[in-house]
């Protein structure tokens, strides 16, 4: 079962890297996969270099597994830049302790971009909320 959710921090539209999240319903015990699927906003370019970085936080009830790898789902006009982004499949284990519910992993989402029509470039630094929800055993 799929739920499909909006990160806290897409409400705001002056974001560069827009998000959504799709969670995959997860029990104790249990992996699953969150994916967070991005797109750029009209007007700008998402940098290859330094490459783009999501820093989740792991904590009692979940453990997230590393590295989470930005891919190309089709390239874009310049080779420095993003085209189309694939999802982000995050992997997560949730702990077998944890009670049936809905609860939030806290993270960092750090790029680089620029403003093709502004002529400028500029590094974002946005904390995000992943929605996670644990079904009952």
């Amino acid at each position: 079962m799929s739920v499909s959710l909006s990160a806290m921090a897409q409400s705001n539209q002056e974001l560069v890297l827009q998000h959504r999240v799709i969670a995959n319903c997860l029990k104790a015990g249990e992996a699953g996969k969150v994916s967070l699927v991005l797109s750029v906003k009209d007007g700008f370019k998402l940098a290859k270099r330094p490459a783009p970085k999501l820093q989740l936080n792991s904590g009692p009830n979940f453990q997230v597994s590393a590295p989470i790898d930005f891919a190309e789902a089709k390239s874009g006009k310049d080779r420095e830049y993003y085209g189309d982004l694939n999802p982000l499949d995050i992997s997560i284990l949730a702990g077998k302790d944890v009670r049936a519910g809905q609860y939030t992993l806290a993270g960092k989402l750090i790029y680089f971009y620029c403003s093709e029509k502004g002529r400028y470039c500029s590094r974002s630094e946005e904390n995000i909320q992943l929605p996670i929800i644990v079904m009952e055993k």
